[in-house]
């Protein structure tokens, strides 16, 4: 994995963890990871487009898929004003914790990255600022305690 990619990762999780608060079980990750992808595509839909929104959301999925095969019932679907990932609910459910963590990270950090590739990483960040505003200016200060504020 490179930096970048490493990089998304650990941006995904502060935001899941942020979303989540102190319940870490597989149901509240995958509702929190549900919500994500809700947001963003509000936001981004004016950007790149529903079509845009989807081939970057399946994009994403597939390559969460071939890390964790639980996601592999996961179906990414356009709707008519939202995206869903029909079936995470259930796939996450009898898991262990760490392993559906895991694979949500994977699945919004693959999202992060792609956009981040898409974009490049000045629009990258104003975008995701625009869905989470407690986002620091640049990667650079995602440690600091801005992010956690």
């Amino acid at each position: 994995m490179n930096e970048r990619a490493k990089r998304e990762r650990d941006l995904a999780w502060r935001l899941l963890r942020r979303e989540v608060g102190d319940d870490h079980s597989p149901e509240a990750l995958a509702q929190a990871t549900q919500q994500s992808f809700d947001r963003l595509y509000r936001r981004l839909v004016e950007l790149v487009g529903p079509a845009g929104f989807d081939a970057l959301a399946r994009r994403s999925l597939s390559l969460a898929k071939a890390e964790c095969p639980f996601l592999e019932r996961v179906v990414a679907e356009l709707q008519p004003d939202a995206y869903r990932l029909r079936g995470l609910q259930t796939s996450v459910q009898g898991r262990d914790a760490s392993e559906v963590r895991e694979g949500l990270i994977a699945l919004l950090g693959a999202f992060f990255w792609l956009l981040d590739t898409f974009v490049g990483d000045s629009l990258f960040w104003k975008l995701l600022r625009g869905v989470w505003p407690h986002l620091p200016a640049e990667m650079s200060r995602l440690d600091s305690e801005e992010m956690d504020a």
